[in-house]
């Protein structure tokens, strides 16, 4: 069984055909699939995509705002929070959530983006929530915030930024997520010598694209296999190993009980 820790089903490009997305998720033993949220109109949507597919499907949930948001759209702050609120019995994780440092206007509206976080990992505190965390360039800035509030259950999707970050973030007992991107990256595959097999997640992220064998295709659960696959090459052991201690870290950190 594998995990899907970090994709965005509510996407304009599933609407033709997300059923048959999560159908071949299973077709490929992938069965754990956390859908995350930007802003309150994702929010919503992947809400009701719960609605639609569960239990069919073992789709989970992070609701939360995205820096784009923050940057962009501060009015979504109010509703996203209030929503998660309302929905916290119903979500396993606040997400997307996080600072960025690439947008054409991240500095001018840091305050923002900080302001948006502050309240995300207030409500992951709250909540006891694990934070589903995203942190381009600015991995320094999130691990100053997430000491600041004295938080425990994190989850560094994607992670792109230095080594000597990774290894502190590693240090504080937070997970680190792997993507398709690990098929083609040297710099990436760098990382697995820093973080330990039991704090890693693989994810999709779709439907963001990639380079390598998945050119020209987005990225989907049915991919999670090669990422495993890789990584049970580069941590040395046996991709049912591999398989078992992912499945083990995604449900150790969401506290959930079976699948």
């Amino acid at each position: 069984m594998y995990v899907d820790a970090h994709i965005h089903l509510y996407a304009d490009e599933f609407d033709m055909d997300r059923e048959e997305v999560l159908k071949d998720a299973y077709r490929n033993d992938v069965e754990l699939i956390l859908s995350v949220s930007e802003d309150y109109e994702t929010s919503i949507k992947n809400l009701d995509i719960l609605r639609i597919y569960r239990p069919r499907y073992k789709i989970y949930l992070g609701l939360g705002i995205h820096p784009y948001t923050a940057i962009y759209n501060p009015d979504d702050l109010t509703k996203t929070v209030e929503l998660i609120s309302q929905y916290h019995d119903t979500i396993i994780a606040i997400g997307e959530v996080g600072l960025d440092k690439k947008y054409p206007d991240a500095m001018k509206y840091w305050d923002r983006q900080v302001e948006a976080f502050e309240k995300m990992i207030q409500l992951s505190i709250e909540y006891f929530k694990p934070l589903n965390i995203h942190s381009r360039r600015a991995a320094k800035d999130v691990l100053s915030l997430l000491r600041k509030y004295d938080v425990k259950l994190a989850y560094f999707h994607w992670y792109t930024d230095d080594e000597e970050t990774l290894k502190e973030i590693v240090e504080e007992g937070y997970y680190v997520g792997f993507t398709p991107a690990l098929l083609t990256s040297k710099r990436i595959q760098r990382y697995t010598e820093i973080v330990p097999l039991t704090q890693v997640f693989t994810e999709s992220d779709g439907p963001v694209r990639y380079y390598g064998p998945l050119k020209n295709s987005r990225g989907e659960p049915k991919h999670i296999p090669l990422i495993v696959n890789k990584l049970a090459e580069l941590y040395e052991v046996e991709v049912e190993e591999a398989i078992i201690v992912i499945r083990e870290n995604f449900k150790r950190l969401f506290r959930l009980q079976y699948g």
